[in-house]
């Protein structure tokens, strides 16, 4: 996990000033043809919404693209038909464009001041998985911002010679009604993927349990605002017998090892293949059919470590254990905040491993742990072994996000690490 396995340079990239945005980068995308030689208008081309091609057509232009990248070939030699641009690049931007995102080391949140929407191609063959194998994060070729143009893509997880490469195309921490709803509406799917298919059979349930938290969180919210500690309290307890709740609920799934769900071109084979026999099948032995065909094919963009379909359906609410440690640290029950942020770390390590937001919230269970360590007396002070084991962590997940070893980690995170060398200082 960590390994790059691609960077890549824009093929156009704009601010993303509202809706205004796509025309912006169709413009851009045209005025990048117009310089582009023929292999890299004939990727381009064969994008998703550009114009049809056969499948050994568009194979073959993508790979020469992906070979001449990897030799720095700037001019290679194209064989095949001249390409030609797309009739609209609108359509190939819905389908592959991208929001760029920077996570603030400062506040661990995504900074929207500068967003940026770009295209890049080779990235656009990431296929997608509400748990993925591949993060994606973003820097600048100049050093500045904004000017997000490279796109740098790693194993979020160990991935085997064979395992298709997917990321998640939308925010992982939404339930099964609202992720499939977004990629329906942005990409035209429904997400058959492993997660989906273990947290839909109680789709009802989690969007039920969503509303009544939000509005919890809502009110610790509102509490916090108040400067009422007593209400917050009070919120507390509401928040932990929600997340109550959530466990039991998540029990009712029965416990299964972690199996490649089917990609949507293999759910597609597996329907041909039963229509060719004109055998009749339920719904629940289609996919019995469809979950056979995908252990035997390679990949599915999962990844091999065992997790049970309890924590899988407990990761749609990461934000609600995320505020309750917010509750817990504005009353300063420090070491329970850092309880509630090893929840959360444990969610997140489940669907979205390497990622950012790993990274986020072993920060902040770091902190709940050094915080506890400042603010207590002598007699109650805590050893110093979790907070250097959470210190390690966090350093391991820095790197499989962004690289660089120890000295980018303290570098990048130098403000955040300060309460935590001072805890090591007085812990025993």
């Amino acid at each position: 996990a960590g390994e790059v396995l691609l960077v890549e340079r824009a093929w156009a990239i704009v601010p993303a000033d509202g809706e205004g945005h796509v025309y912006g980068l169709a413009q851009a995308c045209a005025q990048r043809w117009r310089e582009a030689n023929p292999l890299e208008r004939a990727a381009a081309s064969h994008l998703q919404g550009g114009r049809a091609a056969s499948t050994t057509a568009r194979a073959r232009a993508i790979r020469s693209y992906f070979q001449a990248c990897v030799a720095c070939e700037r001019w290679a030699y194209y064989e095949g038909e001249p390409p030609r641009q797309p009739e609209t690049w609108s359509q190939v931007i819905e389908s592959n464009a991208r929001r760029t995102e920077w996570w603030d080391p400062e506040n661990l949140l995504l900074d929207e001041a500068n967003p940026e929407c770009g295209l890049w191609v080779l990235s656009s063959l990431f296929n997608h998985s509400c748990r993925g194998n591949v993060v994606i994060t973003y820097c600048s070729s100049t050093g500045r911002r904004p000017g997000l143009d490279l796109l740098v893509a790693r194993a979020g997880t160990d991935v085997k010679a064979g395992d298709e490469l997917c990321h998640t195309y939308v925010y992982p921490f939404e339930t099964v009604t609202e992720r499939r709803a977004r990629l329906m509406k942005s990409f035209g799917f429904e997400c058959t993927c492993q997660r989906c298919i273990v947290e839909a059979p109680l789709a009802s349930t989690a969007k039920e349990l969503a509303d009544a938290l939000d509005e919890d969180v809502a009110a610790f919210t509102a509490a916090r605002k108040s400067g009422r500690l007593q209400l917050v309290k009070g919120v507390i307890v509401r928040l932990m017998f929600r997340m109550n709740d959530i466990e039991k609920a998540s029990l009712r799934l029965t416990a299964l090892n972690v199996v490649k769900a089917p990609t949507p071109a293999q759910a597609e084979r597996a329907s041909k293949s039963a229509k060719a026999k004109k055998a009749p099948k339920t719904a629940q032995a289609e996919k019995v059919s469809q979950t056979a065909q995908a252990e035997k094919a390679p990949g599915g963009g999962e990844d091999d470590q065992q997790v049970d379909a309890a924590t899988l359906w407990r990761s749609q609410f990461v934000w609600g254990y995320h505020g309750l440690a917010m509750a817990y640290e504005t009353v300063g029950l420090m070491n329970e905040a850092a309880q509630a942020f090893a929840n959360c770390v444990r969610l997140v390590v489940a669907i979205a491993p390497g990622s950012p937001y790993e990274l986020k919230y072993r920060l902040m269970m770091l902190q709940s742990l050094s915080r506890a360590a400042l603010i207590a007396t002598l007699r109650e002070m805590p050893p110093r072994g979790p907070i250097k084991a959470a210190l390690k962590e966090a350093e391991a997940a820095h790197d499989r996000s962004y690289g660089g070893g120890g000295r980018h980690f303290v570098v990048r995170m130098g403000p955040r690490l300060a309460e935590a060398t001072e805890a090591m200082k007085r812990a025993k």
